[in-house]
């Protein structure tokens, strides 16, 4: 019986190993230093020097080749693994393809709480978003509104709501002011130095006060500035799409300073629902203890059978 298990086992190992070794050669790896102007290797000579590697070198093809491997590929490596240096590759390798998952995962979650809150229409409607950073939102948005736009976004809290929440939507408009204040002390201070800069490898050049190229500079930028807030409904609508793009990405890049992420990349309710569902049945067959049958059960299994 082990010997018929032991010989229907040889063809799956051999089937994983040369699965790992296609995959090896098709990815980015380099598998063989070559000189300017050889040909590059075809796909089975790759193949064949990556074979050549694993028989006689495993822990070095390990860490040449590791980094392209799948957590399924490293079942090629079982039964070497009381060599030190192969178990000590294996356990590299899959510390970073669990880390790598982990990332995934937490990107995942990222992007269904973004999506949730898209939604509700909170965490990132114009007004949190401003709040968070309002020079961005004045440089894509804000700049280009309307009196009644700008109005219509500046309106008080309703005094239904009571004073507390009054007193807290004023401290956030506070807020908002000082750091677009902060934010534009910056950026000024940044142009500043550009301009400094510019103006040292110009020393050497001289320009006539009468120069075309000058004075053609000098209208483009009076245009340029006349009509700063004269842009069409789809540039406004582009801009927009800019600005809630990048603070998209600043919130799954974890670059919001205020927000707690704990609270969703450490919660399996923001995973995918295939995901959960697969957690879900394994952690129930996991829990599950496994019947115990005793031979008076069989015996009467049988008897019931017959009857």
């Amino acid at each position: 019986m082990d010997t018929e298990t032991s010989s229907e086992a040889e063809p799956e190992e051999q089937k994983r190993r040369q699965d790992m070794l296609q995959h090896v050669a098709d990815s980015a790896a380099t598998i063989q230093s070559q000189q300017r102007g050889e040909p590059e290797l075809t796909l089975d000579e790759k193949i064949t020097v990556l074979q050549d590697v694993l028989s006689r070198r495993p822990g070095d093809f390990l860490m040449r080749f590791g980094f392209y491997l799948r957590t399924d590929h490293l079942l090629c490596f079982e039964s070497l693994r009381q060599d030190y240096e192969v178990d000590f590759r294996v356990r590299e390798i899959e510390l970073l393809l669990n880390r790598d998952r982990h990332r995934k995962k937490v990107r995942n979650r990222r992007f269904e709480y973004l999506q949730q809150e898209m939604e509700r229409g909170e965490y990132f409607s114009d007004r949190e978003m401003r709040r968070r950073n309002p020079l961005l939102y004045e440089h894509y948005i804000g700049q280009y509104l309307s009196d009644e736009d700008r109005k219509e976004l500046n309106l008080d809290v309703s005094s239904e709501v009571g004073l507390s929440a009054q007193l807290i939507d004023q401290l956030d408009r506070l807020r908002t002011a000082e750091l677009l204040a902060r934010q534009q002390d910056v950026e000024e201070m940044q142009e500043e130095e550009e301009e400094d800069s510019e103006d040292s490898e110009d020393e050497t050049k001289v320009k006539h006060p009468d120069d075309k190229g000058s004075r053609t500079d000098l209208v483009q930028h009076e245009v340029t500035a006349t009509s700063r807030t004269e842009i069409t409904t789809r540039e406004k609508r582009l801009l927009r799409d800019e600005f809630v793009s990048i603070m998209h990405q600043s919130f799954l890049a974890g670059s919001d300073r205020e927000f707690n992420y704990q609270q969703v990349d450490t919660c399996c309710e923001y995973d995918p629902l295939k995901i959960r569902e697969r957690d879900e049945e394994e952690a129930y067959f996991d829990d599950e203890e496994p019947e115990t049958w005793s031979t008076e059960d069989t015996q009467q299994c049988s008897t019931d059978e017959i009857a």
